[in-house]
């Protein structure tokens, strides 16, 4: 028989880092990446998680965290759109053509491999690894 859990015995795994990031993808990434507070509210005080100094570059601490719930060393990104483009392209320029007349196939929109990004200074992918490879 398993005895149950106090609640004071639960384990509450602390936020995910990556969920307190407020990220545009335009500009340079001083300037476009910021860490909400830990409540995550959009409106509070924001802090930019790259900070460019005179001394060179300083990231703020959540920079060294796990960018996921359970860290890992690699990760494959993928964009949803860009793997259907050529699939969705094919479809709508076949459609209105003869059998004997196809699409040029150097009209054919590239593929796009996913992105790898491995972790650099640990033993999994932090948030510093991950904005530093996804970040245009």
């Amino acid at each position: 028989m398993e005895v149950p859990l106090r609640s004071d015995q639960l384990y509450t795994p602390p936020p995910m880092a990556g969920h307190r990031l407020l990220w545009t993808l335009q500009g340079p990434l001083n300037s476009s990446v910021f860490v909400l507070p830990e409540d995550r509210n959009p409106d509070g005080a924001r802090e930019p998680l790259l900070r460019q100094t005179p001394a060179g570059a300083s990231w703020h601490p959540i920079a060294q965290e796990p960018m996921t719930h359970i860290p890992v060393a690699s990760l494959t990104v993928k964009e949803a759109h860009l793997d259907e483009w050529q699939e969705e392209w094919h479809t709508i320029n076949q459609e209105g053509f003869d059998e004997d007349v196809q699409p040029d196939p150097a009209d054919f929109p590239p593929k796009f491999d996913p992105l790898v990004v491995r972790a650099s200074s640990r033993d999994f992918v932090t948030v510093q690894d991950f904005v530093s490879a996804v970040h245009p």
